[in-house]
């Protein structure tokens, strides 16, 4: 998710053009560090975090049941993330709704008086500030179920701490 924020969202217009140029070089070198980042670094960070926890709280269960076990704080962490970037698109295309319903078929109608005065829309303080609650209330949610699945809050600190990091990310690509 935050990766493909990253290309969507992101301040780098090299890297959008590298995503669009498929088969050229440029190309190849994004997919593979697009692929690097989305199943190397974040899985990695998760991991050690799930690692970190289990060290922490003493717990003898192998790697591969605590990453089942704790998978259950990114579930509302990458929900609210997947909203937020959603709301980026949504209040951009707001503009469509009325002229669409003006003229639904296309065909030249004036339903409502709006046809052919769509706007493009921009980011405005509202979606700003919406994305903002959205990524804050998944880090909370998150941080809610990592301290429920773990026996103590020191347990539960390294999965709260991997959260937080996505949500700054995420929030520093959708606001910044």
């Amino acid at each position: 998710m935050l990766v493909d924020a990253a290309v969507f969202l992101g301040p780098w217009g090299q890297l959008k053009a590298a995503a669009y140029a498929i088969g050229s070089p440029s190309w190849f070198i994004f997919s593979g560090v697009f692929l690097f980042a989305a199943l190397g670094v974040f899985p990695g960070l998760y991991i050690l975090a799930v690692w970190i926890s289990g060290l922490v709280g003493g717990i003898k269960t192998a790697l591969r049941q605590s990453l089942a076990q704790y998978s259950q704080v990114l579930v509302p962490l990458g929900l609210m993330a997947w909203i937020a970037f959603t709301v980026s698109f949504a209040f951009t295309k707001s503009g469509y709704i009325l002229p669409v319903i003006s003229d639904p078929l296309g065909w030249g109608w004036n339903l409502i008086g709006m046809s052919g005065k769509a706007w493009v829309g921009q980011a405005s303080s509202f979606s700003l500030l919406l994305q903002v609650v959205l990524l804050a209330g998944g880090l909370f949610w998150a941080s809610r179920v990592a301290r429920r699945i773990t026996a103590s809050a020191r347990q539960a600190a390294p999965l709260i701490a991997f959260s937080g990091i996505f949500s700054l990310g995420m929030l520093w690509l959708l606001v910044g």
